[in-house]
Protein backbone atom coordinates (compact mmCIF):
# COMPACT_ATOMS: atom_id res chain seq x y z
CA UNK A 1 0.00 0.00 0.00
CA UNK A 2 1.33 2.85 -1.42
CA UNK A 3 0.71 6.78 0.37
CA UNK A 4 0.85 9.84 -1.58
CA UNK A 5 2.13 12.44 0.53
CA UNK A 6 2.03 16.02 -1.13
CA UNK A 7 5.07 18.36 -0.64
CA UNK A 8 4.60 20.66 2.14
CA UNK A 9 6.11 24.22 0.39
CA UNK A 10 6.23 27.44 2.39
CA UNK A 11 6.38 30.39 0.22
CA UNK A 12 7.72 33.55 2.30
CA UNK A 13 6.96 36.92 0.77
CA UNK A 14 8.94 40.33 1.87
CA UNK A 15 7.74 43.45 1.07
CA UNK A 16 10.92 45.40 -0.58
CA UNK A 17 10.71 49.31 0.41
CA UNK A 18 9.97 51.49 -1.97
CA UNK A 19 12.39 53.43 -3.57
CA UNK A 20 12.47 57.15 -1.63
CA UNK A 21 11.81 60.04 -4.37
CA UNK A 22 14.38 62.39 -4.51
CA UNK A 23 13.72 65.83 -3.03
CA UNK A 24 12.53 68.83 -5.22
CA UNK A 25 15.55 71.00 -5.66
CA UNK A 26 15.04 74.21 -5.64
CA UNK A 27 17.03 76.31 -8.02
CA UNK A 28 17.91 80.06 -6.52
CA UNK A 29 16.49 82.67 -8.48
CA UNK A 30 18.81 86.11 -9.18
CA UNK A 31 18.40 89.81 -9.72
CA UNK A 32 19.24 92.22 -11.83
CA UNK A 33 19.52 96.45 -11.20
CA UNK A 34 19.92 98.07 -13.97
CA UNK A 35 20.53 101.97 -12.68
CA UNK A 36 20.57 105.02 -15.15
CA UNK A 37 20.46 108.85 -14.61
CA UNK A 38 17.93 110.28 -16.46
CA UNK A 39 18.01 114.01 -16.25
CA UNK A 40 21.57 116.55 -16.17
CA UNK A 41 23.62 114.00 -14.04
CA UNK A 42 25.07 111.46 -16.42
CA UNK A 43 28.99 112.93 -15.92
CA UNK A 44 28.43 112.57 -12.17
CA UNK A 45 30.26 109.30 -9.84
CA UNK A 46 27.88 109.64 -7.09
CA UNK A 47 27.45 106.49 -4.44
CA UNK A 48 24.05 105.53 -3.80
CA UNK A 49 22.77 102.76 -1.73
CA UNK A 50 20.06 100.09 -2.45
CA UNK A 51 18.17 98.03 0.06
CA UNK A 52 16.19 94.90 -0.83
CA UNK A 53 14.03 92.78 1.70
CA UNK A 54 11.93 89.64 1.52
CA UNK A 55 8.84 88.24 3.23
CA UNK A 56 11.00 85.20 3.92
CA UNK A 57 14.20 86.48 6.18
CA UNK A 58 16.42 87.21 3.14
CA UNK A 59 17.60 90.65 2.61
CA UNK A 60 20.49 92.72 1.20
CA UNK A 61 21.05 95.77 3.06
CA UNK A 62 23.31 98.68 2.20
CA UNK A 63 24.27 97.34 -1.10
CA UNK A 64 26.18 100.38 -2.99
CA UNK A 65 26.81 100.90 -6.50
CA UNK A 66 27.63 103.33 -8.80
CA UNK A 67 25.92 104.59 -12.30
CA UNK A 68 28.50 104.10 -14.49
CA UNK A 69 29.31 101.07 -13.53
CA UNK A 70 26.19 99.25 -15.11
CA UNK A 71 23.95 96.19 -14.34
CA UNK A 72 24.10 94.61 -10.73
CA UNK A 73 23.84 91.39 -10.38
CA UNK A 74 22.60 89.56 -7.18
CA UNK A 75 22.45 85.68 -7.13
CA UNK A 76 21.13 82.83 -4.74
CA UNK A 77 18.27 84.11 -3.93
CA UNK A 78 15.57 82.36 -2.89
CA UNK A 79 12.05 82.43 -3.30
CA UNK A 80 10.04 84.94 -1.91
CA UNK A 81 7.76 88.40 -2.00
CA UNK A 82 10.35 91.69 -2.16
CA UNK A 83 10.94 94.94 -1.80
CA UNK A 84 13.51 97.30 -3.24
CA UNK A 85 14.52 100.64 -2.51
CA UNK A 86 17.52 103.61 -2.63
CA UNK A 87 17.95 105.56 -0.25
CA UNK A 88 17.64 109.27 0.12
CA UNK A 89 21.36 110.98 -0.91
CA UNK A 90 20.95 115.17 -0.84
CA UNK A 91 21.04 116.49 -4.61
CA UNK A 92 19.90 113.82 -6.17
CA UNK A 93 15.82 111.60 -6.33
CA UNK A 94 14.54 108.37 -7.72
CA UNK A 95 12.52 108.99 -10.75
CA UNK A 96 11.52 105.30 -10.71
CA UNK A 97 12.16 102.16 -9.72
CA UNK A 98 10.76 99.03 -11.92
CA UNK A 99 9.05 97.22 -10.37
CA UNK A 100 9.38 98.13 -6.57
CA UNK A 101 8.12 94.66 -5.79
CA UNK A 102 8.52 91.63 -6.99
CA UNK A 103 8.23 87.75 -6.50
CA UNK A 104 11.31 85.11 -6.88
CA UNK A 105 9.11 81.67 -7.96
CA UNK A 106 9.50 78.27 -9.68
CA UNK A 107 7.92 80.92 -12.78
CA UNK A 108 10.28 83.46 -12.45
CA UNK A 109 13.47 82.75 -11.68
CA UNK A 110 14.93 85.96 -12.92
CA UNK A 111 14.09 89.61 -11.86
CA UNK A 112 15.18 92.87 -13.28
CA UNK A 113 14.62 96.29 -12.21
CA UNK A 114 15.72 99.81 -13.59
CA UNK A 115 16.05 102.74 -11.62
CA UNK A 116 16.32 106.28 -13.12
CA UNK A 117 17.77 108.50 -10.97
CA UNK A 118 18.22 112.14 -11.41
CA UNK A 119 20.13 115.27 -9.85
CA UNK A 120 17.67 117.25 -7.88
CA UNK A 121 17.32 120.93 -7.55
CA UNK A 122 15.58 123.14 -4.60
CA UNK A 123 13.71 125.86 -4.35
CA UNK A 124 13.56 127.97 -1.22
CA UNK A 125 10.78 130.44 -0.94
CA UNK A 126 11.32 132.99 1.29
CA UNK A 127 8.00 135.75 2.49
CA UNK A 128 8.86 139.21 2.49
CA UNK A 129 6.11 142.02 3.24
CA UNK A 130 6.91 145.59 2.47
CA UNK A 131 7.29 148.05 5.32
CA UNK A 132 5.82 145.79 7.42
CA UNK A 133 8.26 142.96 9.26
CA UNK A 134 6.24 142.50 12.18
CA UNK A 135 3.27 140.92 9.46
CA UNK A 136 3.08 136.94 10.45
CA UNK A 137 0.60 136.07 7.92
CA UNK A 138 0.51 132.97 5.80
CA UNK A 139 1.06 132.84 1.93
CA UNK A 140 0.08 129.90 0.08
CA UNK A 141 2.09 129.27 -2.81
CA UNK A 142 2.01 127.06 -5.77
CA UNK A 143 5.30 125.79 -7.83
CA UNK A 144 4.65 124.68 -11.16
CA UNK A 145 7.17 123.36 -13.52
CA UNK A 146 6.82 123.77 -17.49
CA UNK A 147 7.63 119.90 -18.53
CA UNK A 148 5.52 118.21 -20.65
CA UNK A 149 5.09 116.36 -17.41
CA UNK A 150 5.26 119.19 -14.81
CA UNK A 151 5.99 119.03 -11.22
CA UNK A 152 3.61 120.37 -8.92
CA UNK A 153 4.07 121.20 -5.51
CA UNK A 154 2.69 123.69 -2.68
CA UNK A 155 2.96 125.04 0.77
CA UNK A 156 2.54 128.05 3.38
CA UNK A 157 5.14 130.31 4.36
CA UNK A 158 5.34 133.90 6.04
CA UNK A 159 8.11 135.86 6.94
CA UNK A 160 10.33 134.44 8.93
CA UNK A 161 9.34 130.84 7.74
CA UNK A 162 10.53 129.87 4.50
CA UNK A 163 9.68 126.73 2.61
CA UNK A 164 11.69 124.53 0.98
CA UNK A 165 10.68 122.13 -2.07
CA UNK A 166 13.49 119.73 -1.98
CA UNK A 167 14.14 117.12 -4.87
CA UNK A 168 12.80 119.01 -7.93
CA UNK A 169 13.81 117.91 -11.43
CA UNK A 170 15.53 120.61 -13.21
CA UNK A 171 13.06 122.91 -15.30
CA UNK A 172 11.77 125.92 -15.35
CA UNK A 173 9.05 126.69 -12.69
CA UNK A 174 6.26 129.26 -12.26
CA UNK A 175 5.96 130.47 -8.62
CA UNK A 176 1.91 131.80 -8.10
CA UNK A 177 0.58 132.57 -4.70
CA UNK A 178 -3.10 132.47 -3.72
CA UNK A 179 -5.16 135.90 -3.28
CA UNK A 180 -4.54 137.24 0.28
CA UNK A 181 -7.33 139.59 1.45
CA UNK A 182 -5.61 142.99 1.81
CA UNK A 183 -2.65 142.18 0.25
CA UNK A 184 -1.42 143.27 -3.56
CA UNK A 185 -1.91 140.25 -5.75
CA UNK A 186 1.33 139.05 -6.60
CA UNK A 187 2.54 138.83 -10.25
CA UNK A 188 3.72 135.37 -10.87
CA UNK A 189 7.38 134.79 -10.82
CA UNK A 190 9.65 132.54 -13.32
CA UNK A 191 12.48 130.98 -12.58
CA UNK A 192 15.11 128.54 -14.52
CA UNK A 193 16.80 125.68 -11.65
CA UNK A 194 19.52 123.81 -12.56
CA UNK A 195 20.41 120.36 -11.07
CA UNK A 196 22.34 120.46 -8.02
CA UNK A 197 21.45 124.18 -7.26
CA UNK A 198 19.83 125.31 -4.33
CA UNK A 199 17.54 128.85 -5.23
CA UNK A 200 16.84 131.04 -2.82
CA UNK A 201 13.33 133.26 -4.04
CA UNK A 202 12.35 136.15 -2.21
CA UNK A 203 8.68 137.02 -2.66
CA UNK A 204 7.64 140.29 -2.27
CA UNK A 205 4.58 141.41 -1.16
CA UNK A 206 2.63 145.03 -0.71
CA UNK A 207 -0.03 145.61 1.94
CA UNK A 208 -3.17 147.14 0.27
CA UNK A 209 -3.48 151.07 0.93
CA UNK A 210 -5.99 151.67 2.90
CA UNK A 211 -8.88 153.55 0.91
CA UNK A 212 -9.49 157.07 2.43
CA UNK A 213 -13.17 158.21 2.61
CA UNK A 214 -14.22 160.40 0.41
CA UNK A 215 -16.33 163.25 2.10
CA UNK A 216 -19.34 164.98 0.52
CA UNK A 217 -21.12 168.09 1.58
CA UNK A 218 -22.53 171.33 0.09
CA UNK A 219 -19.93 173.85 -0.88
CA UNK A 220 -20.93 177.45 0.18
CA UNK A 221 -19.48 180.79 -0.74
Amino acid sequence: HLELIEPQTNYSITAQPAEPEPPEVIEPGSITVSPAFTIDGSYEYKLFTLDIEGDNGYYVLGLNFIVQNGDILIENVPNGNYSISVREESGYSVESITPDTFTISASNRSQAIAIKLYRSCDIIINKIVTDHPEDETYFHVTITGQSAEPTIVEGDVKQGEPVRFKGLPPDDYVISEDMQSGYVALTPISVSVAGGVSMVVDVVNEVEPASTPIKYGALYN
